[in-house]
């Protein structure tokens, strides 16, 4: 449940997924980085699963109390977050277009593209960015990840 969202606080590498080998009931994430597993880090970050749930139901539980107590409060935070999500997310489509039409010219003027196939350099460079920017920007939901630093 927890894997690709626990990573070192020492390092910054992924905490993997272990259990003993001589309980399998206690499971737990320690660094793959380890410099006992032959990595670089010094410290383990051992944190066992059962703890690591109780941390995160608490948080949880904290969480629905603060948005039944404060809904509308609650409601605003969210919205800010996803709009601030969205936001991010529209600046990195927006810069992925504008490299995707410089290459574009670019290939255009090295003789690589042909004029009929580049809508920039059919004099439709604003329009058809425009239009791309709308197409693109229109579809699609920002996913908001995050990570736990242990």
């Amino acid at each position: 449940m927890f894997s690709a969202l626990l990573v070192c606080a020492d390092c910054g590498h992924n905490l993997h997924f272990h259990f003993n080998q001589g309980n399998p009931d206690i499971k737990y994430f320690n660094c793959s980085n380890y410099k006992g597993n032959r990595g670089t880090c010094t410290s383990t970050h051992y944190v066992r699963v059962d703890f690591l749930e109780q941390v995160v139901l608490g948080e949880i539980r904290r969480l629905t109390k603060f948005a039944s107590q404060f809904e509308d409060e609650f409601v605003k935070a969210v919205i800010g977050h996803s709009q601030q999500a969205e936001a991010t997310d529209r600046k990195l489509k927006e810069k992925e277009l504008d490299g995707l039409f410089e290459r574009i010219y670019e290939d255009n003027v090295s003789g690589k593209l042909s004029s009929y196939r580049s809508p920039v350099c059919r004099g439709g460079t604003r329009r058809s960015k425009r239009n791309w920017r709308r197409r693109s920007m229109g579809c699609g939901s920002s996913g908001s990840a995050f990570t736990i630093t242990v």
